[in-house]
C-alpha cells in the first residue's frame, strides 16, 4: 500500500464525498466537497495542506488509537439515553435498621419463608410508608448480612452450615427487645 498526499483541489477517488459548508474570506458561505477520513487509517492529511485552522482536526485526532489509552468517558449509545430518560432515579431510601435486617434473616433462615411472603410480612411489620422494599432489595440485604455475619455463601451451604446459620440467628436475637421478638413471631 502506498501512502501519498494529494495536491490541494485534487480528489481521491477511493474515499466517499460529502458536501460541507465552508466560510470564505468574504464571509459568504459556499458548498465544497470534503473527503471524509477513515479514523482507523494511520494516514492523516498534513496540517500544512489545510486552508485555515477551522478545517484542521484537534491534536487528539492526529494520535493513533493504539498510541495510548483514552481516559475520556465512552460515548453513550441511543439506547442508554432512552433508558435514562424513561426512568427517573428513585428517591433515596433510609438504610435498613438492625431490626429489619434481623427480621429478613429470621424469616428466611429459621422460618424458611419464600421471598414473596417475606416481602408481604416486611411491609405489614414495618409499615408501607417506610418499607416500600422490593424482593430484589430484600434479597440483596439478605446476602449482604450473611456476609457481614460471617455465614457461608448460599451455594456452599449444607445441612451442618444450615444448623450453624440457625445458631447465629438465635444468638443475634439476644440483642433485641422481647416486644420486637414477639411482634415478628420469633418467640412463637
Amino acid at each position: 500500500m502506498s501512502i501519498g498526499f494529494l495536491a490541494p483541489g485534487a480528489t481521491n477517488p477511493s474515499s466517499p464525498k460529502e458536501p460541507r459548508k465552508a466560510k470564505e474570506t468574504s464571509g459568504q458561505s459556499s458548498t465544497q466537497t470534503h473527503s471524509t477520513l477513515n479514523r482507523s487509517s494511520s494516514a492523516l492529511p498534513s496540517p500544512a495542506l489545510t486552508d485555515d485552522r477551522e478545517t484542521c482536526h484537534s491534536p487528539e485526532a492526529h494520535v493513533s488509537p493504539s498510541a495510548g489509552s483514552d481516559t475520556r468517558r465512552p460515548a453513550q449509545t441511543d439506547d442508554e439515553d432512552v433508558s435514562q430518560l424513561a426512568k427517573p432515579p428513585r428517591a433515596p431510601r433510609p438504610a435498613y435498621s438492625e431490626e429489619q435486617k434481623f427480621y429478613i434473616m429470621f424469616a428466611r433462615i429459621l422460618r424458611g419463608r419464600s421471598w414473596p411472603e417475606i416481602e408481604r410480612d416486611f411491609a405489614r411489620l414495618f409499615g408501607q410508608r417506610i418499607s416500600q422494599r422490593s424482593k430484589g432489595g430484600l434479597t440483596s440485604v439478605y446476602y449482604r448480612v450473611r456476609k457481614d455475619w460471617g455465614l457461608e455463601d448460599v451455594l456452599q451451604t449444607d445441612t451442618t452450615s444450615t444448623t450453624h446459620d440457625q445458631q447465629v440467628v438465635d444468638l443475634r436475637a439476644r440483642r433485641f427487645s422481647w416486644e420486637f421478638l414477639v411482634s415478628i413471631g420469633y418467640l412463637d
